[in-house]
């Protein structure tokens, strides 16, 4: 009689995540990958722009900050992003690149957003380069500075 009453005590309660009837707490397919708070780690030795784009994407990402590819290294032992936006030039003028190719080679990597206003000033075309995965593995290229309607349609477009 008393698993009776505890099974209809359960059966008449709602989810905490989605509302329906039923689940105990929550349903386990309530916290799948769709409905977490998807992870942005954002690299740029520029204090500056690290808030800038904080700012932007604050509310709707869990958002962490790294200075430069050292302390993004060390972050990346805990922290796991599904996104990062990567400064090109930081603690050397390749240390964008070669965190993304470090990063790329690992398995089940995060999307890269290469964040960057080197092109102005190599006068090479990171854009059109960008779209060679083994030059450069990355999932998306924005030239700085960023207007924010285009950074959250390319974040949104990645991982939503």
């Amino acid at each position: 009689m008393k698993a009776g009453i505890i099974l209809m005590m359960l059966m008449t309660m709602t989810c905490d995540v989605c509302g329906k009837k039923g689940a105990r707490f929550y349903h386990y397919a309530c916290f799948s990958e769709e409905s977490r708070m998807k992870k942005i780690l954002i690299v740029d030795d520029d204090a500056d722009i690290r808030g800038a784009l904080s700012a932007v994407l604050s509310g709707g990402y869990e958002l962490k900050e790294a200075d430069g590819s050292k302390s993004a290294r060390t972050l990346l032992q805990s922290f796991k992003p599904d996104l990062i936006l990567l400064d090109v030039m930081m603690e050397s003028m390749t240390a964008g690149f070669d965190l993304a190719r470090e990063i790329k080679g690992r398995s089940m990597p995060p999307k890269i957003i290469m964040l960057t206003s080197v092109d102005k000033e190599t006068n090479i075309d990171f854009k059109s380069e960008a779209q060679d995965p083994a030059w450069l593995p990355v999932d998306g290229y924005l030239t700085k500075p960023v207007v924010p309607k285009t950074l959250i349609e390319k974040v949104k477009g990645l991982i939503g």
